[in-house]
C-alpha cells in the first residue's frame, strides 16, 4: 500500500474523523490527500460520509480495526508488504510467494523480515505462515485488492494490476488495452473489458503494451494483428524507446521486440507462432486504413549518392551513420531513410540545395514524428521514390557529438564532388543503441555479427567493444541524450531478442547506474531509499544501486545528510553553459538537472526562459551558477515541481 494511503487508512482506524483538509495539515499536500482517498474509496475500504472519511461497515473494515489493536499495521500493509501479506493467506515458502506475487526474492525476504518483527508471521521449517489472528483479514485484503470478482489477472506487482472482465462489467481502475483502441480510429470490440490499477494515468504507449500482454497471453493471433496495426497506424505519436521501457517493466521487452522485428522484416521472430502469416496481415491491415508504404521497404538506393555527388556545385563531405552506411557494407538489402552528418552549415545548405534539384522537399516541423523530435535532425527532406533523408550538424541523435575520433577512423568514399564517410560499425552500433528506432536492435546484432565478413575496405576485422566504450566515455556527460542508459536498453534488448550477450554489459551497466543516481540527485535532495526504488529492477537488484550510491559518496560526487538516508549532488554544472536561454535550451536543461520531474510543456518551457530572462540569466551558466546552489534549500517532502524549484533558486539568489 502507498505510503499517503496507509497514512491515511491508520488514521480513520485510530478513530480520527478525517477529511481532506485535516489530512492537508498533517503534511500531506491537498492533491495527495484526495488522491489517497480515492484509491481508498475505490478498494472498499472507507467512505466519505458529510466530507469526511469513516471506515466501511462490513466484514474487511471489521477485521482491520481487530487487527490494528494487536498488530502493527503499518509495517505489515507497507509497500510490497501488503502483497507478500495477503499472499499468506495460504503458508509458502519464499519461492511461492515469488510466484504468487512476481515480486523479486530479496523484496520478498525483506517482506517477510518485516513481518516477522512484529509478530504477524513467522517461519516453520521454511514454510512463512501468518499469526492465525490475521489470516481472515490477509484473505479479506486479497478480495478487497482485486479490481474485480469476475476480473482475470493478466499481469501483477506491486505497483499495477491489468485484468479483463467481462464486457460492460463493473471495476475499478482505468480502461486500456483493446477497450481504448476505438478513441484512437481502431475499432475492434470484443466480449472482454480490459483494466490497469496503477498510478500514472494511462496513454498512448500504456494502451498499445497493455493490449499486447492480452494477446500474448494465450497466443492471440488475431489480438497480435491489431496490436500491429494499432502500432503501424500511430507510430508517429508514439516514442519508442518508451514502449520498450513500458514492455520491459511489464516483463514483456522479448515479445515486443518481435512486432519490431515482424513489421521490418519479418525475421529473428522467437514467439513467431503468435503471428498472422504476413499475407493475411496485409489483408486486416488494408481494412483499417494502414497505409501500406508503414510496413513496406523501398529498393535499394545505389543511385542516391551518385545523383547527390553530381549535383553538388562544389565539394561537400558527408558522413553516413544508420541504414545507408550498412547498406553500403551489405549488412542489409535497403533502407528507409539515409542519415547523414555534416561538419557546419555551409556543407549543409549545399546538401540541401542538391537534394532539392533531385525532387527532394523538407517536411515542416509540426508534420514530424515523436522519434524526429527526439532525435533533433536539423532537417528532414523526403521523396517519391528514394529513401527520406535526415541531415544532422555535428551534433547527432539529440547530443551525440561527430568527435574526431569518429571521423578519423571513417573509410571514406568518393561520387563526384560528394566526399562520403562511412562510420565504422562500433560507432553506428552506438549510434543505433541512441537512436531507439524500429529495428535497431537487429540492426546493432547485425553490426556485430557482420563486422569480420564486410567488403574490403570496410572489413576492419571482429566487432571492437573497446572502441564502443572509449567512443562513449569521449561523449562525456550530456544534456540531449542519456548515453550510458541507452548503451545499457540497447545492450539487454539485443540479447533478449538475439543472443548476443556484450563483454561490455557489466561496464556499461555500472557507467548507466551511476549516470541516472546523479541524474536522480542533481535537482535537489532525495531520499536514498527513493533513488534505490527508481533504478532496481530487472537485472539491476537494489543492493547493486545502493553500492554505487556508497560508492559515489566515498568518491566525494555525492553529498548525505539527515542521518545518511538522503542525498544531493550540488556541485554538477550544466555542462553547456554558454547555450542560450530559450525553449529549446530550458527543455534540455530541465531534463538534465530534473531527471524524474514532471516538465512543463513547450509553451511552458517557453514562458519560464522568459522568466529566467527576467531574472537576468542570459545563459544556460548563468542559470545553472543559481540553481547549483540552491538546490541544498529545495525541500523534498514534498518535492516541487522542477518548474518551480527553477524559481525558488532564482528568488533565493535575489
Amino acid at each position: 500500500m502507498k505510503r499517503a494511503d496507509l497514512e491515511l487508512l491508520l488514521l480513520v482506524l485510530a478513530g480520527v474523523g478525517t477529511g481532506v483538509t485535516a489530512r492537508a495539515a498533517a503534511g500531506a499536500s491537498p492533491r495527495a490527500a484526495r488522491a489517497a482517498a480515492k484509491r481508498l474509496r475505490e478498494r472498499g475500504l472507507v467512505r466519505r460520509v458529510d466530507g469526511v472519511l469513516t471506515l466501511q461497515r462490513d466484514a474487511v473494515a471489521l477485521l482491520l480495526k481487530r487487527a490494528s489493536e494487536m498488530h502493527d499495521l503499518g509495517v505489515i500493509l507497507r509497500g510490497s508488504n501488503e502483497l507478500v501479506f495477503c499472499s499468506l493467506a495460504e503458508p509458502g515458502t519464499v519461492t511461492d510467494i515469488v510466484g504468487r506475487t512476481g515480486l523479486s526474492v530479496p523484496t520478498v525476504y525483506r517482506a517477510a523480515r518485516d513481518l516477522y518483527s512484529v509478530g504477524a508471521a513467522r517461519n516453520m521449517g521454511g514454510t512463512i505462515h501468518l499469526d492465525g489472528s490475521l489470516v481472515d483479514l490477509a484473505k479479506a485484503m486479497k478480495a478487497v485488492s482485486e479490481p474485480d470478482i469476475h476480473a482475470h489477472t493478466i499481469y501483477r506487482d506491486s505497483r499495477r494490476v491489468l485484468v479483463r472482465v467481462p464486457a460492460g462489467a463493473a471495476c475499478s481502475g482505468q480502461l486500456t488495452a483493446f477497450s481504448r483502441f476505438g478513441e484512437f480510429g481502431v475499432e475492434y470490440g470484443g466480449m472482454r473489458d480490459y483494466y490497469i490499477v496503477q498510478e500514472d494515468v494511462v496513454d498512448i504507449h500504456d494502451v498499445l503494451v497493455h493490449a499486447l500482454l492480452a494477446a500474448a497471453e494465450h497466443g492471440d493471433i488475431s489480438g497480435m494483428s491489431m496490436v500491429v496495426v494499432f502500432y503501424l497506424k500511430h507510430r508517429d505519436m508514439m516514442d519508442i524507446t518508451r514502449v520498450r521501457r513500458t514492455a520491459s517493466r511489464f516483463g514483456a521487452a522479448g515479445i515486443w521486440l518481435d512486432v519490431e522485428s515482424y513489421v521490418r522484416n519479418r525475421a529473428a521472430i522467437k514467439n513467431a507462432e503468435t503471428f498472422a502469416p504476413w499475407g493475411e496481415f496485409i489483408e486486416k491491415a488494408n481494412l483499417y486504413g494502414v497505409d501500406p508504404a508503414e510496413y513496406t521497404t523501398l529498393p535499394p538506393t545505389e543511385a542516391l549518392l551518385r545523383d547527390l555527388g553530381a549535383g553538388l556545385e562544389g565539394p561537400v563531405g558527408i558522413y553516413l551513420l544508420g541504414g545507408e552506411n550498412m547498406r553500403l557494407k551489405g549488412l542489409k538489402e535497403s533502407t528507409k531513410d539515409c542519415d547523414m552528418v555534416v561538419k557546419g552549415h555551409t556543407d549543409f545548405a549545399a546538401v540541401v540545395k542538391a537534394l532539392a534539384k533531385m525532387g527532394y522537399s523538407a517536411i515542416a516541423p509540426a508534420e514530424h514524428a515523436v522519434d524526429d523530435g527526439r532525435l533533433h535532425p536539423v532537417d528532414i527532406l523526403e521523396h517519391p521514390t528514394l529513401p527520406r533523408v535526415d541531415i544532422f550538424t555535428k551534433t547527432v541523435m539529440g547530443g551525440i557529438t561527430l568527435t574526431d575520433s569518429m571521423a578519423d577512423s571513417a573509410d571514406h568514399m568518393e561520387f563526384g564532388n560528394l566526399r562520403v564517410g562511412v562510420l565504422r560499425n562500433e560507432h553506428v552500433f552506438m549510434l543505433k543503441a541512441v537512436a531507439g528506432r524500429e529495428g535497431d536492435i537487429q540492426d546493432m546484432a547485425a553490426l556485430v555479427r557482420g563486422a569480420s565478413g564486410q567488403p574490403d575496405g570496410y572489413n576492419h576485422g571482429e566487432f571492437n567493444w573497446k572502441m564502443v566504450l572509449d567512443e562513449a566515455r569521449l561523449q562525456g556527460d550530456n544534456p540531449g541524450v542519456d548515453l550510458p542508459g541507452a548503451l545499457l536498453d540497447g545492450l539487454s534488448y539485443m540479447e533478449e531478442q538475439t543472443g548476443i550477450r556484450s563483454p561490455i554489459l557489466a561496464v556499461v551497466r555500472r557507467r548507466a547506474v551511476d549516470s541516472n543516481i546523479m541524474r536522480l540527485v542533481r535537482g535537489g535532495w532525495r531520499p536514498l531509499r527513493d533513488v534505490v526504488d527508481s533504478l532496481a529492477g530487472g537485472d539491476i537488484p537494489h543492493s547493486y544501486v545502493l553500492n554505487r550510491a556508497n560508492s559515489l559518496t566515498k568518491s566525494g560526487a555525492l553529498k548525505r545528510a539527515e542521518g545518511r538516508r538522503a542525498l544531493v549532488c550540488g556541485d554538477a554544472r550544466f555542462p553547456r553553459p554558454g547555450w542560450n536561454v530559450d525553449g529549446w535550451g530550458m527543455e534540455r536543461y530541465m531534463a538534465w538537472r530534473f531527471h524524474l520531474g514532471e516538465r512543463p510543456g513547450p509553451q511552458g518551457m517557453a514562458e519560464l526562459a522568459e522568466y529566467v530572462r527576467g531574472q537576468g540569466c542570459a545563459t544556460m551558466g548563468d542559470l545553472d551558477g543559481a540553481v547549483s546552489s540552491g538546490v541544498f534549500c529545495i525541500p523534498h517532502d514534498p518535492s516541487p515541481t522542477p518548474a518551480e524549484a527553477v524559481r525558488m533558486c532564482l528568488r533565493m539568489r535575489g
